[in-house]
C-alpha cells in the first residue's frame, strides 16, 4: 500500500509501515457432519461430511466415540434417556489450521470452534420380536419420539456456555430452552484435536437416531 505525503509542493510516495499479516480463510461456510446414534449398540457413526465453499480444501472431519445411555429420567426429563458420547474435529490435511469462525456470531466469552447441534431426530424402526439364549422371547416397541441435544453441549464449560443460542437470526433465546433457531454448541480450542463430550436426551422408545451438526470454523493457511 502506498501512502501520499499531503503538504509537499510534489505527492511523493513513501512505504507504509508493516501491516499484521491476515491470513485469508480457504474457507469460512460451516461444514455439516450427520451422525446415527445407535442406542442398543452403544455406538455413534459419521454418516456424511460436507464442506462449506470448499475451494479446493479438504474438509475437516469429526470423529465419535462409544455410546453412554442413562437410565430413564436419571439426569434427563421424565421419559427420557440422558444420551453422551466423545466428538473431537480433526484437519486431515497439514496445510491448514483452524480458526474462529468469521461468518457467523460467536455467543459472548467463548472463542474456538464451534459445533452446533442444528437438528436430532429419531430413525423409525418397526416393533420387532426376537428370542435371547433360545427359550425367552424379546419384545422391542417401534422406535420413535422426540430427541433434543442437551446440556452435555454446554461450550467451553463456563457458565452459561453452550446454552441456546440463534446463530442464523436476531431473535433472543432464552437461556435453557432450546427453540426454533435457538441452538446448543460445543466450543473446541482451534488449536489441535482434542475430544470433548457432547449429549442428546431422548425418548425411551427410541433406539436410534440422527443428528446433523455444524461445524463453524474458518480454515486458514498455516
Amino acid at each position: 500500500m502506498l501512502v501520499l505525503a499531503l503538504g509537499a509542493s510534489c505527492a511523493t510516495p513513501t512505504a507504509s509501515a508493516p501491516a499484521e499479516a491476515f491470513r485469508v480463510p480457504t474457507w469460512a461456510e460451516p461444514s455439516i457432519a450427520t451422525i446415527e446414534v445407535d442406542l442398543v449398540e452403544r455406538s455413534a457413526t459419521v454418516l456424511h461430511h460436507g464442506v462449506g465453499l470448499g475451494l479446493g480444501a479438504p474438509p475437516v472431519s469429526l470423529h465419535a466415540g462409544v455410546v453412554a445411555v442413562g437410565q430413564v429420567g436419571v439426569d434427563a426429563p421424565p421419559g427420557m434417556r440422558r444420551v453422551a458420547f466423545a466428538v473431537h474435529i480433526a484437519t486431515p490435511d497439514g496445510g491448514f489450521a483452524l480458526a474462529p469462525t468469521s461468518i457467523l456470531p460467536m455467543p459472548a466469552g467463548q472463542r474456538g470452534v464451534l459445533l452446533i447441534a442444528e437438528r436430532a431426530e429419531a430413525v423409525p424402526l418397526p416393533a420387532r420380536v426376537s428370542t435371547s439364549n433360545g427359550n425367552s422371547l424379546v419384545v422391542e416397541l417401534a422406535s420413535d419420539g422426540p430427541v433434543a441435544p442437551n446440556g452435555e453441549f454446554n461450550g467451553d464449560g463456563s457458565s452459561g456456555g453452550g446454552s441456546p443460542f440463534a446463530f442464523f437470526s436476531n431473535r433472543r433465546c432464552r437461556r435453557e430452552i432450546t427453540a426454533d433457531g435457538c441452538l446448543r454448541y460445543e466450543t473446541f480450542p482451534a488449536s489441535g484435536a482434542v475430544s470433548q463430550t457432547v449429549g442428546f436426551d431422548a425418548a425411551a422408545s427410541v433406539r436410534r437416531f440422527r443428528a446433523r451438526l455444524l461445524i463453524a470454523a474458518d480454515g486458514v493457511p498455516r
